[in-house]
């Protein structure tokens, strides 16, 4: 699936004062939500990194975005494995992606900070015991399916995983670091997917249900 390229942003050079940048900002990315446009997405993409960064500040901040949809895209190749490297159930293997959030017991961007009695439950010979068993990240499950997800873990899902955000789609696969079964190391082949994940909006969705049906070429 090939990412779609949102022309915004044209007039960046005329707005020199951090206040115009801002206002002009704003306006443009009023101007893609009513045109139905992936926001954050869209965000992630600018061409540079302050131009991200501000975009991103001015989601949160001056639009109010707390949330965003996240979906597999329809040719994402997903990985066989868990964030803590272990192999995924059969049933959801190659159909869902399960990506990380972060350690369990650890400061989250826009979240209070962890309370002394989750400090030590995620501390010491109880932490190295939820990562012998697979569960010292906090995991999110992504499918074909759209689901909202909090800005704060959108933002880190989709500058790794995001659709367009990385150069190439592909990176070659080696051995994986830190990925280990009972004390072995797995070692997988190919390539690594690097576009998975896109952002949806209403607009988007409400535009599939009404596009026609793709004619079938088989014959008859």
């Amino acid at each position: 699936m090939e990412p779609k390229r949102i022309e915004w942003l044209a007039d960046w050079d005329r707005h020199v004062d951090p206040a115009r940048q801002r206002d002009y900002v704003l306006q443009e990315l009023e101007r893609l939500r009513a045109s139905g446009a992936p926001l954050l997405l869209t965000a992630l993409t600018a061409p540079f990194v302050e131009q991200q960064d501000l975009a991103v500040s001015v989601l949160r901040r001056d639009m109010g975005v707390s949330s965003v949809m996240l979906r597999l895209t329809s040719d994402a190749v997903v990985r066989d494995i868990d964030p803590c490297g272990r192999p995924m159930p059969k049933d959801l293997a190659g159909r869902v992606f399960r990506v990380g959030l972060g350690p369990r017991g650890g400061a989250k961007e826009g979240q209070p900070p962890p309370s002394e009695i989750e400090a030590v439950r995620y501390s010491g010979p109880a932490r190295d015991a939820l990562y012998r068993a697979g569960k010292i990240q906090h995991t999110l499950d992504i499918t074909r399916e759209p689901q909202h997800v909090a800005i704060e873990d959108a933002i880190p899902l989709l500058r790794k995983w995001g659709l367009g955000v990385s150069a190439e789609r592909w990176r070659r696969r080696g051995r994986e670091v830190g990925a280990e079964v009972r004390g072995v190391k797995l070692e997988r082949d190919g390539r690594v997917d690097l576009w998975p994940i896109e952002e949806v909006t209403q607009a988007m969705l409400d535009e599939e249900r009404t596009r026609p049906a793709a004619k079938s070429t088989k014959a008859a």
